[in-house]
């Protein structure tokens, strides 16, 4: 009874793993709903799983780096996409670009939020509409055009109210993901490695310490960015 994805019209749509320090295991939820999501989720959601299986937890989110721990789920992810014409043998092609896309755009999401979110907590005075115009200039910036109501979908987004500061994390642990899934594209049997050493390392481990001991790039550098890009 360690993970729920039943299909039930009463779940919450989420999906999400944590650990249960009474039973020493994981747990993972997912609201099914019959999509490719539901494929898409578990393997996302099963790097966490795994990585709280191997290694465990001591204390209920003890948990000192998100970076590390988001790459356990979108390398995964990635790693996975040879197996998508097995999966998904009628739309593996379009299920492969979806999955580039949102990793892809994870990073540009995470750097437009990060930006967004350390301009508003650093002006409390502010008005929505001075807020929201701010978001619509910075998204803009990005490349993002927001016309009409869509520049309020800053307000859909929970991290800004209860989790500030959180949203580069996926930035941050999507870049290194993309370099693990290219190692993996030069050589599988590497990138598996690699992949799986860095989870061994857990998610107490500092993210450049943990990228360093991989043989990974530090992805704060430039340089990374632009590497990456060009793959």
């Amino acid at each position: 009874h360690l993970y729920d994805w039943d299909v039930d019209e009463r779940k919450m749509s989420i999906g999400y793993t944590t650990y249960l320090p009474l039973y020493q295991a994981p747990f993972t939820f997912n609201a099914s709903d019959g999509s490719f999501y539901d494929v898409t989720t578990m393997i996302h959601e099963f790097g966490h799983y795994n990585e709280f299986y191997q290694n465990g937890q001591t204390k209920y989110y003890q948990i000192d780096s998100i970076d590390v721990s988001e790459v356990h789920s979108q390398a995964l992810e990635l790693l996975f996409l040879s197996y998508y014409p097995d999966i998904f043998p009628e739309i593996a092609d379009e299920v492969t670009l979806y999955t580039l896309y949102a990793v892809l755009s994870g990073i540009v999401d995470g750097c437009l939020y990060d930006e967004f979110q350390y301009e508003v907590y650093m002006n409390p005075q502010m008005t929505a509409q001075e807020i929201t115009d701010r978001y619509r200039e910075l998204a803009a910036e990005y490349g993002i055009e927001l016309p009409g109501s869509m520049a309020y979908q800053w307000m859909e987004v929970p991290h800004t109210f209860h989790q500030p500061m959180y949203y580069i994390s996926y930035a941050v642990s999507a870049t290194a993901a993309l370099e693990i899934w290219e190692v993996s594209l030069e050589d599988r049997q590497a990138g598996i490695d690699t992949y799986l050493k860095f989870v061994d390392l857990g998610c107490n481990t500092g993210i450049r310490t943990a990228l360093g001991s991989c043989g990974l790039s530090n992805v704060l550098l430039e340089d990374t960015i632009r590497g990456i890009a060009e793959s």
